[in-house]
């Protein structure tokens, strides 16, 4: 094969570049992605190894194709290079003698996830190559470096023999690769046709190797004489993750509402509605509405005789959220009769008779509204407008003008309007004895609370206060031990509006724990949330200020089952592991193991990087003191030979 390829009468050294190994380590792959740019997409970590087909490059690709002509042409320390590369079969029973003439370079190729391949380096590969081409130069070539990057150990004990470590490895370290090549006299490099990285190291100094080979035999060649040796090559540093993200699920406030509705659970008030009852909820109706409350918040004086007796109500002037009110229109009369009677307690049950004027449907309809604050868009008639304005439901007579005049999508700011007036209506409820049928004792205080909004809100106090199925659904006062009572009244705020503005970090702690011992997954989410907008902002003045709060959250998350923080809180500490150790070592020593295996896994950077940083800093370090050994020996052999030279 000739040494010198004359492309548009511009001479390039020509070289033969062979690459050998097993089958499947990837070599066709590599050489495609030199001679056609085109890489591959990174395998899925949970698919299956897919079948292997052999497959192998065809040389005469170079005459055929213009541009893989041209992407074979380097130029290498001032040398213009006509790179040619030889694909070969990796399966042991074929001859490949012929691939081997005249080569000038054999790349040996292995793949870093299999240890087998490795083996067959010295156990295969090196014997084939002496023989067929003794006196070529060798690159070994470590294929599939980005296998490293999913968290597979990748360290082993160094101090054991290289067998050993074969034996215990799932990957090839970079020092077992660097050893092998020692033994056969080989460079040792890393690439991979996913990331890309290490592609043009190999080639670059593969054409190094082959020319200071050529120079030997060509010393007089001027050209050649400022060919380096081949380079080191740094540590692949993989890009540093982006910290997950905390994210709250949306609300289901209204529709939780909607559905309480529906089943009428812990309802007390009674529609009768052209001799039909509708069950409903005073807390909230007044929270939905201002003339439900101006009709709820009335003074009772009730006289209870006995069980399921009646009594009229003495209507009196009364204070409605400040302001005088009295029995709104649309209403004809109010009745309260004992639901239960017992020794020790006794629950109320409202009965409003609601004007002839309005039907079943449409009352139906308009108690749908303010539960969800939606109603179906074919329901939205004259009718069921003058009913809303005759209860003066002024958010309702909107929303229907919209649907009529075709512009319905205005009443998306109607609903966020409601949204909003309930939230703040139903927070005042909050720890209020107005219509409260449930009382917790926290810490020796009272906190009154409303059935209502708890079931609806929360599976787990649906189930405690249903009927005949724990000791909560029979009692008045229900006893929280160990339970914090700003936490508390922070979990209560958010059953009441679907949303917690009043968080504060000393009490966030006990609102998660609170939040995950009632299920609610959607207040952990912004429990989460908040913790670590704080931890940001905090990090943002000084990354190791909140080190051990963040260790000390992580021990939260685990046993709060907050899964967001804790990932955040692994992350933060993976990416600063080294810096976080030092800081506070004691607090880290503490995690479980699971957690610390998980920790280090997601380590950045990683371990395998961080020793491949030093050795390369330490290689590079002998290197130039090598340089300047060099340099200092060539300065004294010039003077001797000047005094020679004057002597003379």
């Amino acid at each position: 094969m000739d040494e010198v390829d004359y492309d548009h009468e511009l001479p390039r050294e020509l070289i033969k570049c062979v690459l050998v190994g097993d089958t499947g380590v990837g070599k066709t792959r590599l050489i495609c992605a030199q001679a056609l740019g085109v890489g591959i997409a990174a395998p899925r970590q949970e698919a299956k190894q897919p079948i292997h087909f052999p497959t192998v490059f065809a040389i005469d690709q170079y005459h055929v194709s213009q541009e893989i002509r041209e992407r074979a042409n380097f130029r290498v320390d001032g040398v213009d290079v006509a790179l040619r590369l030889w694909d070969t079969f990796g399966d042991h029973e074929f001859n490949r003698k012929f691939a081997y003439q005249n080569a000038h370079v054999v790349l040996l190729c292995f793949s870093l996830n299999s240890p087998n391949t490795f083996k067959n380096v010295n156990a295969v590969w090196y014997s084939e190559i002496k023989k067929y081409c003794p006196r070529t130069p060798i690159i070994l070539v470590g294929m599939q470096s980005d296998w490293r990057l999913f968290g597979k150990e990748t360290t082993v004990n160094s101090n054991r023999s290289l067998s050993k470590r074969m034996r215990e490895c799932s990957l090839v370290t970079p020092d077992m690769g660097r050893q092998v090549a020692k033994e056969i006299g080989a460079t040792y490099y890393e690439t991979s046709v996913v990331t890309m990285w290490g592609i043009h190291h190999v080639f670059e100094n593969a054409i190094r190797v082959a020319l200071i080979n050529r120079r030997q035999m060509r010393f007089w060649s001027s050209q050649l004489k400022g060919i380096q040796n081949p380079q080191l090559q740094p540590p692949y540093l993989p890009e540093k993750p982006d910290p997950p993200k905390v994210s709250v699920p949306p609300s289901t406030f209204k529709e939780n509402i909607k559905e309480l509705l529906d089943s009428g659970m812990c309802a007390d008030v009674e529609f009768l509605v052209h001799g039909h009852t509708i069950k409903a909820h005073r807390a909230i109706l007044c929270t939905a509405a201002p003339t439900f409350a101006k009709l709820f918040s009335l003074n009772e004086e009730t006289l209870f005789k006995g069980p399921s007796t009646k009594e009229k109500l003495v209507l009196q002037d009364a204070l409605v959220f400040g302001e005088r009110g009295s029995l709104p229109r649309g209403f004809v009369a109010l009745e309260s009769y004992n639901g239960v009677w017992d020794s020790e307690e006794h629950s109320s049950m409202v009965q409003v008779t609601v004007e002839n004027s309005l039907t079943y449907k449409n009352f139906m309809f308009i108690l749908e509204f303010l539960y969800s604050g939606n109603i179906p868009l074919e329901v939205c008639t004259e009718e069921l407008k003058d009913a809303a304005r005759n209860l003066q439901l002024s958010n309702l007579v909107s929303y229907i003008a919209n649907v009529m005049n075709n512009v319905e999508y205005m009443n998306t700011e109607i609903h966020s309007k409601i949204v909003r007036e309930m939230s703040s209506c139903a927070k005042k409820l909050v720890n209020s004895d107005m219509f409260s049928d449930i009382v917790f004792r926290i810490e020796g205080r009272i906190v009154m609370a409303h059935k209502a909004f708890l079931v609806a809100q929360c599976e787990m106090m649906a189930a405690m206060f249903m009927t005949g199925h724990f000791k909560e659904s029979g009692v008045q006062v229900v006893e929280f031990k160990d339970t914090n009572f700003e936490a508390f009244l922070n979990v209560l705020e958010y059953l009441y509006t679907g949303q917690c503005l009043s968080l504060s970090v000393d009490d966030i702690i006990g609102v998660l724990a609170l939040a995950n011992f009632f299920c609610l997954p959607r207040l952990v989410a912004l429990c989460e949330q908040h913790i670590v907008k704080e931890l940001q902002i905090a990090i943002a003045t000084n990354e190791m200020a909140v080190a051990e709060d963040i260790v000390g959250y992580l021990f939260e998350a685990q046993i709060h089952n907050a899964s967001q923080l804790e990932a955040w809180c692994i992350y933060y500490i993976a990416t600063h592991y080294n810096a976080v150790c030092r800081h506070c070592p004691k607090h880290v020593k503490n995690l479980d193991s699971s957690t610390l295996k998980c920790i280090e896994k997601k380590r950045w950077p990683p371990a395998w990087y961080i020793l491949e940083a030093d050795w390369y800093e330490k290689a590079m370090k002998e290197l130039e003191t090598e340089k300047a050994t060099e340099k200092v020996r060539k300065s004294h052999k010039n003077i001797k030979h000047k005094r020679k030279c004057s002597c003379l």
